[in-house]
């Protein structure tokens, strides 16, 4: 079946769908980037790739409307190649409402071809805020695009909440997760002997992730547990102040160290040479780098911030209260105790059931078929 893709990720369908991708990226002046379209097959499956480049307006309004034109019209020279490679498509899945469903709700009224959203947007909780900020008639174009879809999907029950609290959707929407790089068996640890590894892996956005939270409550614990370690992967704006906090504490680059970004090649190291995951966000859809870590065998510390309760149990870690340091200590301080208890190849098998590329093929595959059967 002939299918076009506005998303990043669509490798675990090229077997049932003959598919394309459109991927348009915002790339600032100072780069050496091209406007031009270039396209060619990754994966196994052809992406259709292009730069726009953002106003260089004073003027709010302006440089929104000059921001959206400029997006749209990149994303159209991709299509058009499209069509003429390979003619009309049966179907478009977007993978977030804003802002490619809004090209595909103009395709679906003037090609008349029918599109799917496959949510994953954190701007709808209340914490995020980002959804309640927009004007007026940017949640009536969210609310047009919803219901104009032949289908809606979310990465959680907890998004898929928040999708119907705000009113933008009437009909069920499938829960699909993102895909989670499953192992066929947790990697072998290392002997850990006396030191206690904790690892933190994210964006530095302290504003959602909360990290340093994390970091002043592990201070505390360094004055009971002696040897303790937290590993810190990930880049963001807020690095430098994470930095200085832990400076400020004398643990900087003795018991907690900042890597920056990692490859995937380096997944399964980073999950085999710690003991547990600690995630202390505000608010997640989902969360797959703790999925990975579970499914690797480590045990996670999250709050309770909607996506992760949906896989994290008694089996698999513990829960904790959201923006809450004394009980992030105490759960901190289980964990340090009780890490080795949790049974990482049960761990493993549970994530395959849920998170498997099979079980989500399958998912997304009558996903599309129901989609593109809806005559309604």
């Amino acid at each position: 079946m002939n299918g076009i893709f506005i998303r990043k990720h669509i490798e675990l369908i090229k077997d049932d769908f003959e598919s394309a991708v459109i991927h348009v990226e915002k790339k600032n002046k100072m780069h050496s980037v091209s406007r031009n379209l270039c396209s060619g097959f990754k994966n196994g499956v052809m992406v259709y790739e292009a730069a726009y480049f953002p106003s260089e307006s004073h003027i709010k309004v302006i440089g929104n409307i000059s921001n959206f034109l400029n997006y749209y019209l990149a994303v159209f020279r991709c299509f058009k190649k499209y069509l003429k490679d390979s003619g009309k498509p049966d179907l478009i899945s977007v993978q977030v409402v804003y802002p490619a469903g809004i090209f595909a709700l103009f395709l679906s009224k003037f090609y008349g071809i029918p599109y799917v959203i496959s949510e994953h947007w954190s701007g709808y909780s209340d914490e995020d805020g980002r959804f309640e900020k927009l004007p007026g008639y940017y949640k009536s174009l969210f609310r047009k695009t919803f219901e104009n879809s032949k289908g809606v999907s979310a990465v959680s029950d907890y998004l898929a909440g928040l999708i119907k609290y705000k009113k933008l959707y009437g009909k069920e929407i499938k829960i699909i997760p993102n895909v989670v790089i499953i192992p066929d068996s947790p990697p072998e640890k290392r002997i850990s002997g006396d030191e206690v590894r904790i690892l933190s892996v994210s964006v530095l956005d302290d504003k959602t992730k909360n990290i340093s939270q994390v970091i002043s409550v592990f201070c505390e614990l360094c004055g009971r547990y002696d040897k303790l370690k937290l590993n810190i992967y990930g880049d963001g704006s807020d690095r430098k102040s994470l930095e200085e906090l832990a400076e400020r504490n004398s643990l900087l680059n003795r018991k907690i160290f900042f890597h920056g970004n990692f490859s995937n090649s380096e997944i399964g190291r980073l999950y085999s040479e710690n003991d547990f995951f600690i995630l202390n966000s505000n608010f997640e859809t989902f969360s797959i780098v703790t999925a990975e870590a579970v499914a690797n065998g480590l045990p996670a510390a999250v709050t309770k911030c909607g996506g992760p309760e949906e896989f994290i149990d008694e089996n698999s870690g513990v829960r904790i209260n959201v923006n809450d340091p004394a009980d992030l200590k105490s759960k901190m301080e289980y964990m340090i105790l009780n890490y080795a208890s949790f049974d990482a190849v049960r761990m493993n098998k549970s994530m395959k059931l849920r998170y498997s590329n099979e079980t989500t093929k399958d998912k997304l595959v009558k996903f599309f078929l129901n989609a593109m059967n809806d005559r309604g």
